[in-house]
Order: C-alpha cells, then sequence, then structure tokens
C-alpha cells in the first residue's frame, strides 16, 4: 500500500532540489568550492592627467543620469537621451556593485552610483571630444526622487 504525500514531504523534496541547483550553481576548485563571480570586472576610468586649474572652468555646467560606458567607464546620459563622454577630475575612481558602479572623489569618498543625476562644471574643451568635469561632483536627484 502507498503512503499518501503530505504537503510537508513535498516542500522538503522542492527545497531538497532547490539546494542540489544551488550547490551545481558553485564550481569545484582544488579543494574550495568558488562561488560565481557577484560583480563584474574593475572599470577603467578616463580622468584628467593632471587636476585642472578652476580658472579654466567654465560657468556652464552638464547634468545627467551617471551610466556605464566602454569606452570612458562612466558617462552621463541627458534627459534629451544625449550621451556625454566624460573625462572626470583627476585622482577619481570607479568601482562595480552587483547592479552598476559607485563614482568616488580623489580622496575615495563616494560621490554618485549609477543612475543617480549628476551635475558638474565643464572645461570649455577637452582633446577627445569628451567633456572634461571640473570641480565638484554633485548629485542632484536619486533614482525614483
Amino acid at each position: 500500500m502507498k503512503r499518501p504525500r503530505t504537503p510537508t514531504g513535498q516542500w522538503l523534496g522542492a527545497g531538497l532540489a532547490l539546494l542540489a541547483l544551488g550547490v551545481a550553481a558553485c564550481r569545484f576548485d582544488g579543494g574550495t568550492v568558488v562561488s560565481p563571480d557577484p560583480t563584474p570586472g574593475p572599470i577603467r576610468l578616463q580622468v584628467a592627467g593632471a587636476p585642472v586649474d578652476p580658472e579654466k572652468c567654465s560657468s556652464a555646467t552638464r547634468e545627467g543620469r551617471l551610466i556605464i560606458d566602454d569606452v570612458t567607464g562612466l558617462s552621463i546620459i541627458e534627459r534629451s537621451g544625449v550621451v556625454d563622454a566624460v573625462t572626470w577630475p583627476h585622482g577619481y575612481t570607479a568601482g562595480p556593485t552587483i547592479d552598476g558602479a559607485i563614482l568616488y572623489d580623489a580622496e575615495g569618498q563616494l560621490v554618485a552610483y549609477t543612475g543617480d543625476t549628476v551635475r558638474f562644471h565643464v572645461v570649455d574643451a577637452s582633446a577627445n571630444g569628451s567633456v572634461l568635469a571640473c570641480g565638484l561632483v554633485t548629485i542632484v536627484a536619486q533614482p525614483g526622487n
């Protein structure tokens, strides 16, 4: 006679199946279990080679949503949809997150996350066709605001 399956038994079977899938998603590497990398590789941020003289900063500003860019590391997309390649101030860096990136200033302080709307002054001209951010980069808005 077959024993009837209980709801608890069904949940236990499903839980064991999920556990097996989780273990299969990890790879075995020389005696240690290594889970897949949670973040992408490093972000090579395009930065100015030297600090910019504040007198060279124009009164013009640029504003846009911070996005990952294959060329400059991080760029902005304006409300109009135009993508501006950005050369960030000297010393700025970026780091990957699970779902984007973080922009840091020259002192290593967090400036913004991808998706944040940022504003900065620009130098009148940049040799490589990108806009050269000058001075402080500030958050104008965060997603959902």
